[in-house]
């Protein structure tokens, strides 16, 4: 498309980024050639051996039930919290003994999943039933939509509109907005018209000769 893109691709994880949660999604850049701007993704900067360490589910969700938005609880079988009781943080339906009466056949790991409160969650999800809604610990229930929020880096006054399950789909389908405030950053000096400007037609020459692969876990 005239006047022409470089596109730089970037499989990013946001816990890496400050967000209580193992999200992996692919963000994809493109900046105008003519503007010269070299815009480079942000480096990750949470995690093992990172300079700040991961922020963590129990740390996310603290104070969480005291927000008075979108925290309705919803209803629970009583065999239902029989199984989580049985389920360790960071656990999900394969934890139960098979011999159990509470056992529960899986195919998916999202099955009766309870997060671990010393590691960011793993990745909120839209969709629910079947055990796949997302489990609090250590109490044996279903995560509120604001907890889901909060794993997500949504601010405690953003309302969220419609029923438990639409609110839940809105959630689980959004981008985490602490996750993607480094890339928004990266771009700033682009606006302000603050950089110093070179040929972009020699990094995309040498973009398009890399494989996706490479691509994605690219510095240039």
């Amino acid at each position: 498309i005239a006047p022409g893109y470089i596109v730089k691709p970037k499989l990013y994880n946001f816990a890496e980024y400050g967000v209580p949660q193992f999200r992996e999604r692919v963000i994809l850049v493109g900046v105008r050639m003519d503007t010269g701007f070299n815009f480079v993704h942000p480096k990750p900067e949470y995690g093992e051996g990172k300079k700040y360490p991961y922020f963590t589910a129990g740390q996310a969700l603290k104070g969480a039930e005291e927000v008075p938005h979108n925290n309705e609880h919803q209803n629970v079988k009583e065999k239902t919290i029989e199984m989580l009781r049985r389920i360790p943080a960071g656990g999900n339906f394969t934890d139960i003994p098979k011999d159990s009466e509470y056992y529960v056949k899986g195919m998916i790991s999202h099955v009766y999943r309870r997060i671990d409160p010393n590691k960011p969650s793993t990745t909120i999800i839209a969709a629910g039933g079947g055990g796949t809604w997302g489990y609090h610990y250590p109490e044996p229930r279903p995560l509120t939509n604001r907890e889901r929020a909060r794993l997500q880096t949504f601010p405690d006054n953003f309302v969220f509109e419609g029923s438990i399950t639409e609110v839940r789909r809105q959630i689980g389908n959004a981008v985490p907005p602490l996750g993607i405030a480094r890339v928004v950053e990266s771009l700033i000096p682009l606006f302000e018209k603050q950089y110093e400007s070179i040929d972009l037609r020699a990094y995309d020459k040498i973009l398009k000769e890399m494989t996706i692969k490479n691509r994605l876990s690219s510095s240039i």
